[in-house]
């Protein structure tokens, strides 16, 4: 999933020392699953907030 994978390397940009060794506990797939969600529910909340604040407000 590439929106996954983006989010992967936003996660490990700041990281200097261990970041091969977090790109790879990233890439499992309970952390890929966990990510997933995580997604979801960002994009589950931008819609609500679109939702309330109306079709002229945003």
């Amino acid at each position: 999933n590439p929106e996954i994978d983006t989010e992967i390397k936003s996660l490990t940009k700041g990281a200097a020392e261990n970041k091969d060794e977090l790109n790879k506990f990233l890439n499992t797939p309970q952390s890929r699953q966990s990510i997933k969600q995580v997604l979801t529910t960002r994009k589950t909340m931008h819609r609500l907030e679109k939702i309330a604040k109306g079709p002229n407000r945003g």
